[in-house]
């Protein structure tokens, strides 16, 4: 009975010891490079694939306007719905140029470098249809998903930010035409250290079914 109550709790704790990512706010965030697209063209001009974070990543896209392509857009170019219930221009989060996803598609970030946090300012352009954030590590397996929903009031972008405490690969942010602006990454790992005690916990549990086992 022993042996099985052992097994069961190392299996639970191995659970709790997967890696994961996790969201955090921008005061908690630290940022070792950032982007804001100010060296993009303005007003609807199409990009297939550009170095962003001063060649430390590639930015890709695919939307219903243009395929295989992101948009780049200047301040005050692209209609959101807000909630309530009007429609305003958006505004850059800093500078005068963005990101936006044309309909229905997604913005890809490939990382060259180990990057452990990942953060910047969204809009949902539409109410009731937030926007999805994938993480993948350097093998294209998927660490985290999150759905959220960042609605715009007066035309604002707000901030999204998340930890890992494996490197993330790549982000892919899904949605309808969602915007992007001054991203940051963090090459630091930044994620507290409950993960490292649960496998010490698996460790010592393993120790101890063993002991018991014999």
């Amino acid at each position: 009975m022993k042996k099985i109550l052992m097994l069961g709790m190392f299996f639970f704790i191995s659970i709790k010891a997967h890696a994961g990512v996790i969201e955090v706010t921008q005061n908690g965030f630290n940022a070792d490079y950032s982007e804001s697209f100010e060296s993009l063209f303005g007003l609807y001009h199409p990009y297939q694939s550009e170095k962003i974070f001063d060649n430390k990543a590639t930015i890709t896209g695919d939307n219903e306007w243009i395929d295989d392509h992101f948009l780049s857009m200047a301040s005050g170019g692209w209609d959101v719905e807000t909630i309530n219930n009007g429609v305003v221009r958006q505004l850059a989060n800093d500078g005068l140029k963005y990101v936006a996803i044309g309909g229905l598609g997604f913005v890809n970030i490939a990382f060259d470098v180990d990057v452990f946090s990942f953060g910047g300012f969204f809009s949902n352009g539409h109410v009731n249809q937030p926007s999805i954030f994938d993480f993948y590590d350097h093998h294209n397996m998927l660490i985290d998903s999150f759905l959220i929903d960042l609605p715009s009031q007066f035309g604002e972008m707000n901030w999204a930010g998340f930890d890992s405490d494996v490197s993330i690969g790549s982000v892919r942010i899904s949605g309808i035409d969602t915007t992007i602006d001054n991203l940051m990454i963090s090459t630091a790992t930044q994620v507290s250290e409950p993960k490292t005690i649960y496998l010490f916990f698996t460790l010592a549990a393993l120790l101890l079914v063993r002991k018991i086992s014999f």
